[in-house]
């Protein structure tokens, strides 16, 4: 029984029943003469083949070397957009919730897209991209355009719902 005690605490009867200066004094102790001990006792210098270099990189393992180097970048930052507008609209699960409520079918608005989908222009802060304006322009049909083609333009959003007072959509304007 004494034994199996001493092995299950070598410092003591109880895991506080030990001094830690004497753990302390004892490490620094053994550090020192550690130290004193090699004290001018250098390796023979020798010419290796970084005698001659004048940057030494340094050497890994072949495991290590094979791997990449993690320059803690993010996953997502070398990601680019396609365009400067991103198209907003809820799970396709969703949409059933959507087209079950007996909506008023209005006029088509040219600035309205069908209920639950906006636009959301992208910033980019960069200024050797071209703007939505000239890109609008030169390129084709917009975003805005494409969307009233798919959807058909015949279901509006109710003033209210999602654009206007809500304060998650974005609406860009289509040009004045």
């Amino acid at each position: 029984m004494k034994v199996a005690e001493s092995l299950m605490n070598p410092l003591g009867e109880d895991d506080d029943d030990f001094e830690c200066n004497f753990l302390l004094d004892r490490n620094l102790a053994t550090g020192l003469a550690i130290v004193d001990d090699c004290y001018n006792d250098s390796p023979p210098l020798q010419k290796d083949i970084f005698w001659s270099a004048e940057t030494v990189e340094p050497l890994y393992s072949a495991d290590t070397a094979n791997m990449h180097l993690n320059p803690q970048i993010g996953s997502a930052a070398a990601y680019e957009t396609r365009e400067n507008e991103i198209i907003m609209k809820p799970h396709a699960d969703a949409v059933d919730d959507f087209e079950d409520g007996g909506d008023d079918v209005e006029e088509c608005n040219p600035r309205r897209l069908p209920r639950g989908i906006s636009v959301v222009s992208v910033n980019r802060n960069c200024e050797s991209r071209t703007s939505l304006v000239s890109r609008r322009n030169n390129q084709g049909p917009t975003i805005m355009e494409r969307l009233r083609s798919q959807f058909g333009g015949s279901k509006v959003n109710r003033p209210g719902k999602l654009f206007g007072s809500s304060q998650f959509s974005i609406n860009t304007a289509m040009g004045d």
